[in-house]
């Protein structure tokens, strides 16, 4: 049986001051994203785990708008489209590596 050195990796994902749930958990290559009740995080897929961004919702826009519900991660295009209610899609895009 073979495991590659280092592996499992754990994840400091941090605190946001309230329990939230993971709603959605996406790796590929190029990143991981996690995307919970009220946030997203996006990571390094490499073998070096680094935090690339994180957005944190208010709580003005949870309250209006309700938690995230679904997420769905396109590596091809990189976006990630969270469905935060019934009405509405919050779409974020990550920068390209390729030169337009």
């Amino acid at each position: 049986m073979y495991f590659a050195y280092g592996w499992p990796k754990a994840l400091a994902v941090g605190d946001a001051g309230f329990k939230q749930d993971v709603v959605s958990l996406s790796l590929d290559s190029d990143f991981c994203l996690i995307v919970f009740t009220g946030s997203a995080q996006i990571w390094a897929g490499g073998q070096h785990r680094i935090r690339l961004g994180h957005l944190e919702r208010c709580e003005e826009s949870l309250k209006v708008e309700g938690l995230n519900k679904r997420a769905y991660w396109c590596s091809s295009r990189r976006l990630l489209a969270v469905l935060v209610n019934v009405s509405s899609t919050c779409m974020l895009s990550t920068p390209s590596r390729k030169p337009w």
